[in-house]
């Protein structure tokens, strides 16, 4: 016959093991993190330049817009200027301005730069591009001289 005494033979092996994580699967998991975490900027430099050119899009689109609704309500014509430095600029004040490396273009749509758009108190502009570029990636608001509408044709990446 045999006499056992009422603990766990596996306690009695180990008295002091508790419950919890290895020091060794613990910086196995921190070095997992770290390996993620150097990958990150890698992912931030692809979708940064997209960002740029589709912001950029969106605020020369509504820089525009809002000049029209001025000029409409004023019943004077508002002068756009844009500046490759500085960015798109109402007044001698940068409404729209650019993020590094990021540039953009005014262009009639034969091709021709130009250096501003007047927004008529009807709300009507020439007609003009704005060709938006950041590293791969190019987008193109066109604005139509016949309504003054303003249009966003895509954000593509350039070649």
């Amino acid at each position: 016959m045999r006499v056992t005494s009422g603990t766990n033979s596996r306690t009695r092996l180990h008295p002091f093991r508790e419950r919890g994580f290895t020091l060794i699967e613990l910086l196995v998991v921190l070095a997992i993190l770290v390996m993620m975490a150097s990958l990150l900027p890698l992912a931030i430099d692809r979708v940064l330049p997209s960002r740029r050119v589709a912001t950029t899009s969106q605020r020369l689109i509504t820089a525009i817009r809002d000049a029209q609704s001025e000029s409409l309500a004023s019943g004077r014509p508002v002068l756009l200027e844009l500046d490759a430095r500085a960015g798109l600029s109402r007044s001698a004040r940068v409404v729209v301005g650019l993020p590094p490396a990021t540039t953009v273009r005014l262009e009639d749509l034969d091709g021709h730069p130009l250096r501003e758009l007047t927004v008529q108190p009807d709300g009507s502009l020439p007609a003009a591009r704005f060709e938006i570029e950041s590293v791969n990636h190019s987008s193109t608001v066109v604005v139509s001289g016949m309504t003054g509408r303003v249009t966003l044709e895509g954000n593509r990446r350039a070649r």
